[in-house]
């Protein structure tokens, strides 16, 4: 059987029940899949400009992120930077916060998003432990078709430091039940064929702000059934304790 890797989102509301998931992997395997290697993070710190995804207000300090760092490590997981935005030019790469990210995280496993071919050999020459091979990486639960168009908004939006909007495509659902109806609906069984092919890593991407659904799209992708409920109930409860 050959192994995955579940990469989970850190934006906000989301960042917390990700956390109990990963942290449950490493205490409680019994519950996930055993083709399931290792739950990573993906996403990016607040200020970052490199980034695409909407992000929380808090500033992160070089010390909150070494304690990031220190999660990864401690729960055998990675880290899957998103560098996504599709505005950079040269000029942003010597940003000096985004820089701080990629010198700060070097003792964690850390991969890098990004279509940007300049930044990317920008990382592999300063930052030669960032792993930037991440195009086998395959999309779960899709919600929407993350159209070219809503991609250059967000950029720009970051590139302008403007505040940030939610743009939705008119074909976006709603639920994770719905989401099992559109066509590019990845199932399981679907998964088990793509790692057979060589394609080990798949990402939940963050495109519900609904806690609940972005549950019930962990459990079906990681948990089996039998252990669902358990670890349904466990993850509100601590959900609960971290507001």
């Amino acid at each position: 059987m050959n192994k995955i890797n579940i990469i989970l989102p850190t934006n906000n509301p989301l960042t917390e029940i990700s956390k109990n998931f990963i942290k449950l992997k490493k205490t409680e395997p019994k519950y996930f899949y055993e083709n399931i290697e290792k739950v990573s993070f993906f996403g990016c710190f607040p200020y970052c400009i490199w980034a695409l995804a909407e992000q929380e207000k808090q500033y992160h300090s070089k010390e909150d992120i070494q304690y990031i760092v220190q999660f990864i490590v401690d729960n055998n997981s990675a880290i899957y930077l998103d560098f996504l935005n599709t505005q950079l030019k040269r000029e942003h790469f010597y940003d000096s916060y985004s820089n701080l990210i990629l010198s700060t995280v070097k003792e964690a496993e850390i991969h890098a998003f990004t279509s940007n071919e300049d930044l990317k050999k920008y990382i592999n020459e300063n930052y030669p432990y960032v792993d930037t091979n991440t195009e086998k990486i395959v999309q779960l639960n899709s919600y929407c078709d993350n159209c070219k168009e809503c991609f250059e908004k967000k950029s720009n939006d970051k590139i302008n430091f403007e505040k940030p909007q939610l743009y939705l495509c008119e074909r976006e659902v709603n639920t994770f039940e719905e989401s099992k109806n559109r066509d590019d609906f990845i199932s399981n069984e679907k998964i088990k064929i793509l790692a057979e092919q060589g394609i080990t890593d798949f990402i939940i991407k963050e495109q519900t702000k609904d806690k609940y659904e972005f549950i019930e799209s962990c459990l079906y992708y990681l948990i089996k059934p039998e252990y669902q409920n358990i670890v349904r109930l466990k993850v509100l409860k601590e959900s609960v304790k971290s507001k």
